[in-house]
């Protein structure tokens, strides 16, 4: 942020949000992609696997057409006429536009290459890939400092570069190496209404989530302006690094939770739930902890000093919060989706969940402060949760109280013992004067231990030394 600026970067965050405003259809598909593509490859029919790569390629193609007309047609419109913009960045918001609706289709058309990678559980590519991602993102921040001309335009088209670099090599990868992962000419209007049936419902519940952080994003520009948008963007940065680190997890889990339905084995998806949904927080609470306690001069180190505002501080905290709180849902999701019955889910839960917005609006009426957005998320979120438990109780034969002693209260008993460490150490830096990374370091060691001996039970720890000493041996 410090090379491109403050202003500018809330600018082609709140522009960039236009665009992706459209992604809840195209995160509609990914999911009827992950499904089925898993679903069929658990039950070793090839024949299905090509046919539903290809009718999904089909089906991408189209709507990546459609989304191309439409944005045309009226995003330019809506940032020239709705968008809080400074005026002397209204004609690079545009050329921002541009460059983000082509990221946009890019990223849209390897959407079906990357569920296969999934759906095969090549979680080395994967990780190769998305580790190449962020050295090449890392690399256009650092060019960015040496561009002579506007650099949120710079911004922008190098990101294209990158996503386009990464999605040919996804391509090129899947093509080769996997099989089933060939475009050939096929047509099942039977097959491609029941996808289409699965993606509409699901389609709801995907523009809920979308709405919520576009929408927050929009809110936020209405009544506080872009500076606010920029403190806000950097919030969802943080959100998205603490998130990477149980995207990969599940990511992995995914894949077995639809395979294990699609051969009947219902007593491995129970486990997978379970012990996916507490080991997901867990790692999280390992990791998100320590920087909830530094997070000030985290920022200040990153960002730069001067650069850092109580706003943007509040919301990173506040967003360690959400994904905590949110880190649940997936297992519980990836479950109901496993069955393809979904409609009873995504309108309980989207229902409750697109009340955020006009919530949302009506707390910044009161004058509340900005970043009071991220707690009403949070609790939002939290009401979900326990719609999403008793939805999902019946469908894989796990009873609330069954869900709530073996993954909700290790969760709870982890957060009461390690309270007493964590607001001392909060508080430690005004009042002895630690230096912010002791205190950052003290804390993962403090919420470690906690997790190690509360969160998990004695045959896990087990299992996990011995996974620990076999790695240091071979090594």
């Amino acid at each position: 942020m410090a090379n491109l600026g403050v202003e500018d970067y809330g600018v082609f965050n709140v522009v960039g949000g236009v665009v992706t405003f459209m992604g809840f259809i195209t995160n509609s598909m990914s999911s009827a992609s992950h499904r089925y593509l898993s679903y069929y490859l658990g039950r070793h029919d090839s024949v299905r696997l090509q046919q539903t790569f290809s009718l999904l390629m089909t089906a991408y193609v189209v709507f990546s057409c459609f989304s191309a007309v439409v944005m045309e047609c009226f995003g330019p419109y809506y940032i020239e006429q709705y968008l809080v913009l400074p005026e002397a960045r209204r004609a690079a918001a545009l050329y921002v536009f541009q460059f983000a609706l082509a990221t946009f289709i890019i990223n849209t058309l390897g959407s079906p290459y990357k569920s296969f990678l999934i759906a095969y559980e090549k979680m080395d590519a994967y990780a190769v890939l998305s580790i190449l991602e962020a050295v090449l993102l890392l690399g256009v921040v650092i060019v960015l400092g040496h561009v002579e001309f506007d650099r949120l335009i710079a911004y922008a088209g190098l990101q294209l570069l990158v996503y386009l670099a990464i999605n040919a090599c996804l391509a090129v990868y899947c093509s080769k190496r996997l099989e089933g992962c060939r475009l050939k000419r096929y047509w099942n209007k039977a097959y491609f209404k029941e996808v289409l049936s699965y993606s509409g419902w699901n389609l709801f519940g995907t523009a809920t989530g979308v709405m919520i952080i576009q929408g927050q994003a929009i809110v936020l520009n209405w009544f506080f302006g872009p500076i606010v948008n920029a403190a806000k963007a950097i919030a969802d940065k943080v959100n998205s690094l603490v998130s990477q680190l149980y995207s990969s997890f599940y990511s992995a889990v995914a894949p077995q939770i639809i395979k294990s339905y699609a051969v009947e084995d219902i007593s491995y998806m129970q486990t997978l739930v379970l012990n996916s949904s507490r080991y997901s927080f867990l790692m999280l609470f390992l990791f998100s902890a320590p920087l909830f306690v530094v997070m000030e001069p985290v920022l200040v180190f990153w960002l730069g000093d001067g650069l850092v505002s109580f706003e943007m501080t509040r919301f990173c905290q506040f967003a360690i919060v959400f994904s905590l709180v949110s880190v649940l849902e997936q297992p519980i999701t990836m479950a109901v989706r496993a069955t393809g019955d979904i409609k009873k889910y995504q309108i309980r839960v989207g229902l409750i969940t697109l009340s955020f917005v006009p919530l949302c609006v009506l707390l910044f009426w009161m004058g509340a402060p900005s970043y009071y957005s991220m707690i009403l998320l949070s609790i939002i979120y939290l009401i979900a949760q326990l719609i999403r438990i008793q939805i999902v109780s019946p469908i894989i034969g796990v009873s609330f109280k069954e869900y709530v002693g073996k993954v909700v209260l290790p969760i709870v008993l982890v957060l009461i013992v390690d309270s007493p460490a964590f607001l001392i150490l909060s508080r430690s830096g005004d009042v002895s004067g630690w230096p912010w990374a002791t205190r950052g370091v003290l804390c993962l060691l403090v919420t470690a231990g906690v997790c190690l001996s509360v969160g998990l039970k004695g045959t896990e720890r087990k299992v996990l030394w011995e996974f620990v000493r076999d790695s240091v041996v071979k090594k």
